[in-house]
């Protein structure tokens, strides 16, 4: 099942089934930790800037979406 990932994603995954109390608590934990295995599988540093908090709230992005229609 796990033989297309690299041996870290399988250690990501395995922990995410694990003992909820052992998971990260936020989502910018997770996120800090992917960019981490990121860089260490690529030599890397991940690509994409983080996204402003705050700028993108939903009354902006359907805003957008309605401009794009």
């Amino acid at each position: 099942m796990f033989e297309r990932f690299t041996e870290k994603a399988i250690e990501v995954m395995l922990l995410a089934q694990e003992d909820s109390k052992r998971r990260p608590r936020t989502m910018l934990d997770v996120a800090n930790a992917l960019k981490v295995i990121y860089q260490q599988e690529t030599g890397e540093a991940y690509p994409r800037p983080e996204p402003e908090v705050g700028k993108d709230i939903a009354d902006s992005l359907n805003n957008r979406a309605v401009a794009n229609f």
